[in-house]
């Protein structure tokens, strides 16, 4: 369960990473 719960932890942290670095990969991209 605790192998999940890491897991769990891992994706939200990503979410929130690639939430804040969206914008700037946008202004680069353009």
């Amino acid at each position: 369960m605790k192998m999940i719960e890491n897991a769990v932890m891992i994706m939200m942290i990503r979410e929130r990473l690639l939430i804040r670095l969206f914008p700037i990969i946008l202004v680069f991209g353009n």
